[in-house]
């Protein structure tokens, strides 16, 4: 149990609870005290190093009939991010329904909602590896626009590699060594700012390459971290029906 009725004597040389010395003699001067008070004020400002709002929000999209996934991925995030000791830097915002509104509006309503300084998209029939969020907080200690990365892309089991950069301003095939390349989208890290400049169009299908499409054309990305590993794992079947998985009617 912690008192907090004890108290500290403060053994200052300008109450006479010491003898002044060498450092005091320097800095008794009006240029320190002015150094001091512009630094209190800088460190005020910056709330003393405590954060204010999460440093990244990760948005998970998802409807009802894939209920078991969405609870599946969710729990894996949670427990990443405790692993991490990440609690106080993530939040997590769900957006769950039965196909009433589209994805595109759905991926702005959840951008629309979140705090974070970064917005990232994890779509629960995909996956990211166990050092996801190690990696994703080492590159944004530089405060970078946005994050580039490797991606594990499954198509119909069979791995191939893309690459999500914004030194890519198309998204092109067999490029580069990579199957598939990408301005950055829905799945990169980037500034919640920037993301907002552009937002996401009220689509069913392809809201996720206008909104990348639009980052690139817009020029809205400055500065990028590029993390050279796998860090998702997108997990595509040609064989569902895209119209029913979408809800196109």
């Amino acid at each position: 149990k912690v008192n907090y009725e004890k108290k500290f004597e403060h053994l200052h040389w300008l109450f006479g609870k010491s003898e002044r010395d060498e450092t005091s003699n320097r800095h008794d001067n009006r240029e320190c005290w002015k150094q001091g008070d512009e630094l209190i004020q800088k460190r005020r400002a910056n709330n003393f190093g405590i954060e204010k709002k999460p440093l990244l929000s990760v948005l998970l999209p998802s409807i009802i009939i894939r209920n078991q996934q969405f609870i599946n991925l969710s729990h894996r995030l949670v427990d990443l991010v405790k692993a991490g000791g990440y609690l106080s830097k993530v939040e997590f915002k769900a957006n769950v329904d039965n196909k009433e509104i589209s994805i595109g509006k759905k991926r702005q309503e959840l951008l629309n909602e979140a705090t974070g300084e970064y917005v990232v998209f994890i779509d629960d029939d995909d996956d990211v590896p166990d050092y996801y969020f190690t990696k994703i907080f080492e590159a944004l200690e530089s405060r970078p626009d946005c994050i580039g990365f490797k991606i594990d892309f499954r198509k119909d089991g069979i791995k191939k590699i893309a690459c999500h950069s914004s030194k890519y301003k198309l998204w092109e095939n067999n490029k580069d060594g990579h199957d598939y390349v990408r301005c950055p989208n829905h799945l990169n890290p980037i500034k919640r700012e920037i993301a907002l400049q552009v937002g996401y169009p009220d689509k069913r299908f392809g809201e996720d390459s206008e909104y990348s499409l639009s980052l690139a054309a817009k020029e809205l990305i400055k500065t990028e971290v590029f993390i050279n590993e796998m860090m998702y794992i997108y997990k595509f079947s040609s064989k569902e029906n895209h119209s029913v998985k979408y809800g196109i009617r």
